[in-house]
């Protein structure tokens, strides 16, 4: 009589027996694996939009024609109202729509003199941290040669445009014309046809 040796027994896994229970536990694990990456994916996704949302930059232009105590004054900003600091790319400055290289073109141009005394800024090649304020253009009757001066210069403030290229620490980029309500979001800062040097 020959010896078999041990049974072997052997064990099937992760069946129930019953066919359409076994199909049914398999989908329910397909589509309980595609909802969480699903999830995971979306939650990614809605964490990008918080960081984006939180170092978003909103560069604006203001003019001033009067301090606030109402002495007269002609002063034109570059202001972040967004929440996040904006690097400031590069600047255009425009004078009834003609482009200005420079501060002292467009203050002689505002001003029809250049003895026209004001006091600005440097806007391009710096950051402008949220809530901060660049004075790009500043003057009063007391800097100026001749009242006259001033009250062109004054009166000149609404013609002057500008285009203004910044972007955000995640280097999203906008483009900034103050005769358009809102920036436009671009891939890279374009370089200006007569860069503004103030």
């Amino acid at each position: 009589m020959v010896d078999a040796g041990p049974e072997i027994e052997a064990h099937h896994h992760g069946h129930t027996g019953h066919r359409w229970l076994d199909i049914l536990l398999g989908v329910s694990a397909m589509i309980i694996s595609v909802a969480s990456l699903f999830l995971a994916v979306h939650h990614g996704h809605t964490m990008e939009k918080m960081v984006e949302a939180s170092t978003w930059p909103y560069i604006e232009i203001s003019f001033s024609n009067a301090t606030v105590d109402g002495r007269p004054v002609a002063k034109l900003d570059v202001i972040n109202s967004g929440v996040g600091p904006a690097r400031i790319e590069t600047t255009e400055m425009f004078f009834q729509g003609k482009p200005m290289a420079s501060r002292h073109a467009l203050v002689k141009a505002m001003a029809r003199s250049d003895q026209m005394n004001v006091l600005s800024s440097t806007v391009s090649d710096r950051v402008l941290r949220a809530g901060d304020t660049i004075p790009a253009l500043q003057t009063d009757p007391g800097m100026a040669a001749s009242p006259a001066y001033f009250q062109h210069f004054q009166e000149n403030l609404s013609q002057v445009t500008s285009r203004i290229c910044y972007c955000s620490v995640l280097e999203q980029c906008w483009l900034r014309d103050s005769r358009q309500p809102k920036p436009e979001k671009v891939k890279a800062c374009p370089k200006p046809a007569v860069p503004y040097e103030s």
